[in-house]
C-alpha cells in the first residue's frame, strides 16, 4: 500500500480553540464565587448550519438555585476564525451601543478582547450578584 499522506505533518499548532478560551473563563468563575455560581460551555447540537458548524453557549449557573443564564452563542465555521457572537440584548446594548446585530471576532485577540468586555459588564455583574445572594438565601 503506498502512503499518500505527507512525510512530515505539521507539528505547528493552529491558534487556541474558541471553546478553550471559553472554558479557561468558565473555569475561573466557579474559583472566584466558592462555587455556588459557576460558568459551563455547552455544544449546542440542534443548531447547525455549514458554515458555521460549531456553536456554543456560554452559561452562569447557580447549582443551588437550579438556575442557569445564558450570556451569549458563539459561532465559528471549520477554521477557528471569524468568530460570531449571539448576545443578551442588554448585553449587546453595554459592550457594544452602536451595534444591533452580532459581534464578530478574526483573531484570538479581538475574541478575548469582547469576551473581556461581555464577562465584565454591569449586566454579568448583576446577574452573579443576585445569583449569589439568592443561593446564600437559600441555605439560611
Amino acid at each position: 500500500m503506498i502512503d499518500l499522506w505527507p512525510q512530515e505533518l505539521p507539528t505547528e499548532l493552529a491558534p487556541r480553540a474558541p471553546v478553550t478560551i471559553l472554558k479557561e473563563q468558565a473555569a475561573l468563575l466557579g474559583k472566584k464565587t466558592e462555587n455556588i455560581v459557576e460558568a459551563s460551555v455547552r455544544l449546542e447540537k440542534s443548531w447547525r448550519e455549514e458554515k458555521r458548524p460549531f456553536v456554543y453557549d456560554f452559561h452562569i449557573v447557580s447549582k443551588p438555585l437550579n438556575y442557569s443564564y445564558k450570556v451569549f452563542s458563539l459561532y465559528h465555521g471549520f477554521e477557528p476564525y471569524p468568530v460570531t457572537f449571539s448576545l443578551d440584548r442588554d448585553i449587546l446594548e453595554e459592550v457594544s451601543p452602536r451595534s444591533d446585530e452580532d459581534l464578530s471576532a478574526g483573531s484570538e485577540e479581538e475574541l478575548l478582547s469582547i469576551l473581556s468586555r461581555i464577562l465584565q459588564s454591569e449586566k454579568i455583574k448583576k446577574v452573579i450578584a443576585t445569583m449569589l445572594a439568592y443561593a446564600k438565601a437559600e441555605a439560611v
